[in-house]
């Protein structure tokens, strides 16, 4: 058949029966130099059938294609243990074609910038409604964020007052610190063992600006509070109303009370 040229249902048809149950020649096959050349040089102005077309597969196909790989493990290398060197090789072909997630890279997601359609945005809606994570999905997806703190932490303006503030007084500080396997802190300052939290007046219900908050976070705040304080840790929270309005007053507040508890030793 040459190429370019359509198959007929009946034929397309023939070829997925004949493919059905053939493990693929490429599985555990490492090709020659010069099958590899020939593969490549075969590639040369080919253009894929679908290149530059939307919507291609409809809803409905999209939707069997979905349910025929559950299950079926994802890629070839699932759950092999790879060397680091070809770990690092994967990473740098990863970081040339921009596939690995902006969140680790920097690299613009694929999708930013891109407009949806609102019949797009409804099926999207919809695919949601009803989802829930478990208590034991969030546990776990808490754990592993906390015992894996080497990412990007966008810094926000009451942090850098904070921060700003602690390094003219010279106190020694560290910077987003996971502690007992409960949180990751905003600040933790080691010689006094002391931690700071600058939590921001919507997110945290703050009980002067949004008291009627839906978001339930006072709860979770107390509870890391009372495992840091049976740790021997102290905390101090400050809320943004206040940092706003004075960061300096914040830290007079933790420098007051240590030079107390320094006087009365």
């Amino acid at each position: 058949m040459k190429r370019g040229t359509k198959m007929t249902k009946e034929q397309r048809k023939r070829v997925s029966d004949s493919h059905k149950g053939l493990r693929p020649w490429r599985i555990g096959v490492k090709p020659s130099e010069e099958t590899r050349r020939k593969m490549s040089k075969a590639k040369i102005g080919y253009i894929p059938w679908n290149k530059g077309k939307k919507n291609v597969y409809s809803f409905e196909i999209l939707k069997k294609m979905s349910e025929s790989r559950k299950g079926k493990g994802i890629g070839y290398n699932k759950g092999k243990h790879l060397s680091v060197e070809t770990r690092k090789k994967i990473s740098e072909a990863n970081k040339r074609r921009g596939a690995v997630p902006p969140s680790r890279l920097g690299i613009s997601s694929w999708n930013k910038n891109l407009s949806l359609s609102k019949e797009h945005k409804r099926k999207l809606s919809l695919s949601h409604i009803g989802l829930k994570r478990s208590e034991e999905t969030k546990k776990k997806q808490s754990e592993w964020h906390i015992a894996n703190p080497n990412r990007k932490f966008k810094e926000t303006s009451i942090e850098l007052k904070i921060e700003t503030e602690l390094k003219k007084r010279g106190i020694i500080y560290q910077k987003q610190v996971p502690l007992c396997k409960i949180a990751i802190v905003d600040f933790y300052l080691p010689n006094d063992k002391i931690v700071i939290q600058c939590d921001g007046c919507y997110y945290h219900n703050c009980p002067v600006h949004y008291p009627k908050n839906h978001i339930n976070a006072r709860s979770r705040d107390l509870g890391q509070n009372f495992i840091l304080e049976s740790n021997g840790l102290k905390i101090y929270r400050f809320w943004e109303h206040e940092i706003n309005k004075s960061s300096v007053e914040c830290i007079n507040r933790i420098n007051e009370i240590q030079y107390e508890k320094r006087t009365q030793s």
